[in-house]
Formats: structure tokens, sequence, C-alpha cells
């Protein structure tokens, strides 16, 4: 399997989406290298397997002037200059990454599977190369929140955070985005359950599934004691699903067991003043065994806006932590954790959502097909492919 760039992304439409970034250089004339091709170029980099900027740079030496490329870019028949290293770098830190993730939501949202009632999973990663840590100055590891279409398994937007502590307000930013005019299933952390959140969902006609824990504690409380009286009360209230099977994550087997306790009424199930539309309440016990044999039992609870069947609630579960599987391929397809960048760390980690995103969608088509095919293999298939920005005689 040899893959080549238009394999993976609509080269026309990317360099189209590039030439509309804001360029921050400001004297014309004296602009001698175009920004859409060398950000172009840093993009085929990252698909060909280089992480850090140095690497970037030394593929651009060896293909930014090749045949292959100015065929690409629409220059084939002009002699284009190899940027600097320190050219490239500032045109990186200083891409307009809000635009950027703009130009990324118009490309992948339609290619996401958006349907009615699909599930949106949002979640917080840390840049673990973006602090700096000074003689007289430390800067914290930035992050991004990311939101996951999870039948398609990508990601369809993302919010640059400065800390952990910055996530509910960029949370509040994302629910007032666009994606579809469809309605979502929302799912989440227990940080991001809030009053203000979770409002906002129910009154725009989407459903959530929010974990509680002890960050609110006062409702955290009345769930545990409304279902346990429940469950002493009348058991058959309470629906009962196993998993089928163990399943392994990382190096740990997991079993899980689900219990909803849930009103087919129009009725809420308890009454809390900041949370108001409880319709469900669910208990998720996860048995862990780690290679020792040593068992870790934990329970978790989790609140939505809606009824539905236990089947479903413990899929959804399952289902939001794509959002950690993504981000896994992130850090280790290409190695963003590894890459020590502290000024606008946020642009570079759109290019490399965007990789992920594309093997993504690859692995997508090509999976009924091959069922060995893996998110490895694939951008394996990319650095090892001397011809992956296409053949010259396709182009003559």
């Amino acid at each position: 399997m040899k893959i080549e760039i238009k394999d993976l992304i609509e080269t026309e439409k990317i360099i189209k989406a590039l030439s509309e970034l804001p360029d921050y250089r400001k004297i014309e004339e004296k602009i001698e290298y175009m920004q859409r091709d060398v950000l172009f170029g840093v993009l085929c980099s990252m698909f060909a397997g280089n992480s850090e900027m140095i690497d970037m740079h030394n593929w651009l030496e060896l293909n930014y002037n090749t045949q292959s490329f100015k065929v690409l870019i629409g220059k084939e028949k002009e002699e284009i200059k190899v940027p600097s290293y320190s050219t490239m770098r500032r045109m990186i830190i200083n891409v307009n990454s809000t635009k950027m993730e703009e130009l990324f939501r118009a490309y992948f949202i339609p290619k996401a599977a958006l349907e009615e009632g699909g599930q949106l999973a949002i979640d917080g990663k840390m840049m673990n190369g973006s602090g700096r840590e000074g003689e007289y100055q430390v800067k914290r590891n930035s992050g991004m929140l990311n939101v996951v279409e999870t039948k398609s398994k990508i990601i369809i937007a993302h919010k640059e955070i400065g800390s952990k502590k910055s996530e509910i307000p960029s949370f509040q930013e994302i629910l007032k985005m666009k994606f579809s005019d469809k309605p979502f299933l929302y799912t989440f952390d227990a940080l991001n359950t809030q009053k203000e959140g979770l409002e906002s969902i129910h009154q725009s006609g989407d459903r959530y599934l929010a974990k509680v824990k002890g960050n609110q504690k006062n409702l955290q409380k009345q769930i545990i004691e409304t279902f346990e009286e429940e469950y002493k009360r009348d058991k058959n209230s309470i629906v009962q699903i196993k998993d089928k099977r163990e399943s392994i994550e990382g190096n740990k087997w997991v079993k899980r067991e689900t219990f909803v306790l849930t009103t087919n009424s129009c009725n809420i199930i308890l009454f809390n003043t900041n949370f108001n539309h409880i319709k469900t309440i669910i208990k998720q016990i996860k048995y862990t065994t780690d290679k020792k044999g040593k068992e870790t039992i934990k329970e978790h609870y989790l609140i939505a806006n809606f009824s539905q069947t236990a089947d479903f609630f413990q899929k959804a579960i399952k289902d939001h932590w794509i959002c950690e599987t993504y981000h896994y391929h992130k850090d280790m397809l290409t190695n963003e954790d590894d890459c020590k960048l502290s000024i606008n760390p946020f642009g570079l980690s759109i290019f490399r959502t965007i990789v992920v995103n594309c093997i993504q969608l690859y692995l997508n088509e090509h999976k009924p097909q091959d069922k060995r095919l893996i998110m490895a293999k694939i951008y394996r298939s990319c650095r090892n492919n001397p011809y992956f920005l296409g053949k010259i005689d396709e182009f003559a």
C-alpha cells in the first residue's frame, strides 16, 4: 500500500483555504515566499512523518522545489526558492489560528456523519510541549477543547484554552457554534457539568449526557440518594446491563455494569434548582483488572435530559472515550507532546488535527475492504512512499 497526498486530502481545496489566511507580513513588496505555499509544504511534511520543525524544514529542502510539489501548488513552470528555517518557523508561529480554525471547520464538518441525534463528544487535551520555564518567566502548557463526531471519529471543531480552568468558558463558546440544523447528543466530563452549559443545551433542543462528580457536591449527593432510595424501594424500576465481554484499555482489562433509572413521562426524575430537566440517572460501575490480577472498582454517576434504553446509554458512554483515542493518535502519530513550541502552539496543532482527521477518514473508507488496516499503517505508508506528492507522469 502506497498512499499519495491526493488520496488523503483535496489539495486544491486545502490550498485555497490556506490562501484565505491573513498574512502577518505588512510590506507586500518585501514578501519573497508565499505563506500559502510554505504552510502547505509544512502540512505535507507532517503527513510524511515529520513532527519537529527542524525536520519539517529538512523535508522542505528536499521537496519544495521538486516538480511534483510545484504541480500541486500550481507553479510547475516556475523556479521557487526554499524558505529558510527561520522564515518557515515565523510563518508557523504567526499563523492566524482563529481564522485557521474557521477554515478547518468549513472543510471537515461536511465530511462528518452529522445525523439527527448524533453524538458530539467534547473533551480537553493539553499540549505538553507548549510550556516554558525560564529564569524570569514560567509559561504553563496550553490546551484545546476538542469536539469529536463519534460516528466518523473525526474532530469537527476545537477551541484553544490557556489552562484547565479556562475550559468552562471555552465549552460555552463551543455550544454557540453552529454545526448543523439537526439536534445532537452532547457528552462531556464532569468539569463542564455547569448550570449555564446544560441549560443552553436543553433550551436549544439538544440532549446531554453529563458526568457528575465532586465539583457539584449537592447535586451528586441528591443523585446518589435518589438512586439508592429507588433501588431499595423497587429494584425492578432500574434497568441493568453488563458488558458482554471484557475490553482492553491500555494494559488493563475493563468491564462495565450500567444501571439506568429513568422516567418515560414528561416529569423529571428529581428536582434541583440549578438542574431542572433531569429525566434519567445513570450509575456505572467500572471493573479494572491489571496484569497482576488486581481489581479496582469505581462508581460513576451521570445525568441526562431525556429517556432512553440502557443499551443506548452504555454505548454513548463508551463512545465518548473516542476523544481519548483521538488524543492518543495525536501524541503517538504526530508526536504533539514532544514538539516544543510555546508561541501559538494551537496553530500548529490544527495542522496535526488535519493530518489525523484525514488518516481517520481514509481508514473509514477502506477498513471494510481491509480489516487489518489501522491508523499507524496508513501513516507509515505516507512516510515510506517516495511518490507521496504524486508521480510526474500523472501531471504530464
